[in-house]
């Protein structure tokens, strides 16, 4: 009955928001909206778990398609071929092991399409996003509040509402540095670290506008704010995330700066390179993992290696090389892969070591074994599409709106920087495509002019 009333109320928002503000800008309120709703609020359709996410986004398309001033551009950019392309890999690769069934295309469309078309459909111009701002600042920055109440004090305020969180690998009362892990909304802290990561450059545009004097003074903080509920996360591929954005924002809005900011890229490549093992202990260290007095061993080739959450990541290539090149052109399809341990062919070897690797904590490895090669280099070139796309209109210092296209390039990258050690769910995996879908209608639409 929750779901229900909660869904009722998030189409009530959208509704009012696309009267008020027009189709375009009163779908992303209800998206953003749906973000405040914790994704273990599940509704089972057709043995599908739909989460508000999905149920709002399809929702918001539909009033969408039906609303009189909706606008619909089919401009096709390279972010739109490859992920068309990744969808049909999907249909053939699990109709090719499963058999059709109804519920393969529906979560095809759900799990990439509905939150990417949102986007696309969410921000046509620069006028969308700037309509949409003074709703979406206060969600960005009761996530960001939230977040940190949650890491200093330990009360979760989503379970207050809708009840505890299952504990899916995650213990609840998980702490690092001192400080409580927060998970807000979603099931694992780092989850909601890339989701707030996902919102970066919402907040960006906020404070650049407030800036400009073109929005209220105290918009200016949103970016520190926003960048503040990363850090306070307490993950480490989130916070890594967060200087990648950073780093890509001055690159693209700087140009006195590339040079230099090359530089810099290639020594810190050729230092990762060289002190790998330092930078492996470092990371341990980072986390606290090296002050544990039972480290577990598992045998990796024959080799009996210490096993930690940070080496975990670096074993995975290991453990499921023989599976990854089994996997083939269309890879092992979803079912394969549903749950953990995966049940894919690896080596009879690697049998005991999957015991203590329990997750495919990252989303290259898992989308191989997933959907093959194919599969994966259709997704790779969807980041890289979407990110270059962004760069692209945001490369000229006058560019309209170029800090916050800059801010979406970098938060692309770094959310697929932070995918070398996590999988995507839909907890920020649908914010991940949405700001991929507001890049591509922005370039699509890039020939009427951004404003």
């Amino acid at each position: 009955m929750i779901w229900w009333i909660t869904f009722a109320l998030l189409c009530l928002l959208t509704f009012f928001a696309m009267r008020k503000l027009g189709p375009d800008a009163g779908l992303a309120c209800g998206i953003f909206a749906a973000l405040l709703i914790p994704t273990w609020l599940l509704l089972d359709i057709w043995g599908l778990p739909v989460n508000m996410r999905v149920a709002t986004s399809l929702a918001g398309l539909g009033m969408y398609c039906v609303h009189p001033d909706s606008q619909f551009r089919t401009k096709l950019t390279m972010a739109d071929l490859a992920l068309l392309a990744l969808v049909f890999i999907h249909l053939v690769s699990d109709i090719h092991h499963d058999g059709f069934h109804f519920a393969i295309p529906l979560r095809a469309y759900g799990e990439w399409m509905v939150p990417y078309l949102a986007g696309r459909a969410a921000c046509q111009n620069l006028d969308d996003a700037r309509r949409a701002l003074p709703w979406l600042v206060p969600l960005i920055l009761a996530l960001a509040i939230l977040g940190i109440f949650e890491s200093l004090t330990g009360i979760h305020t989503w379970e207050l509402v809708f009840g505890i969180r299952p504990e899916d690998g995650m213990i609840r009362s998980a702490s690092r540095w001192g400080v409580y892990r927060p998970y807000g909304p979603t099931m694992w802290c780092i989850f909601f670290g890339n989701l707030q990561l996902a919102l970066v450059p919402w907040a960006v545009y906020a404070g650049s506008r407030a800036l400009r004097k073109a929005a209220p003074p105290w918009w200016i903080v949103m970016p520190i704010a926003s960048l503040t509920g990363v850090v306070f996360s307490i993950s480490r591929a989130p916070i890594i995330g967060a200087a990648t954005l950073c780093y890509v924002w001055a690159f693209v809005r700087r140009p006195a700066w590339r040079i230099g900011l090359a530089v810099l890229a290639v020594i810190i490549l050729i230092v990762a390179y060289t002190q790998r093992d330092r930078l492996l202990e470092g990371l341990q260290d980072w986390s606290g993992e090296s002050d544990r007095l039972r480290k577990p061993q598992m045998t990796i080739d024959s080799e009996t290696v210490v096993h930690t959450g940070t080496m975990s990541r670096v074993y995975l290539f290991s453990v499921y090389r023989r599976a990854m090149m089994r996997a083939g052109w269309i890879g092992f399809g979803t079912q394969s892969v549903t749950g953990f341990p995966v049940n894919v062919p690896v080596g009879p070897e690697d049998t005991a070591a999957l015991r203590h690797v329990k997750f495919i904590d990252n989303v290259y490895i898992l989308m191989c074994l997933r959907f093959g090669r194919l599969g994966l280099l259709a997704f790779i070139t969807f980041g890289l599409a979407s990110a270059v796309a962004a760069a692209r209109l945001a490369w000229h210092p006058q560019a309209h709106g170029a800090d916050f296209l800059a801010s979406l390039c970098g938060a692309v990258l770094g959310l697929m920087l932070t995918m070398l050690t996590v999988w995507m769910p839909f907890d920020f995996g649908t914010m991940f495509l949405f700001d991929a879908g507001v890049i591509a209608g922005l370039r699509g639409h890039s020939e009427d002019g951004l404003d």
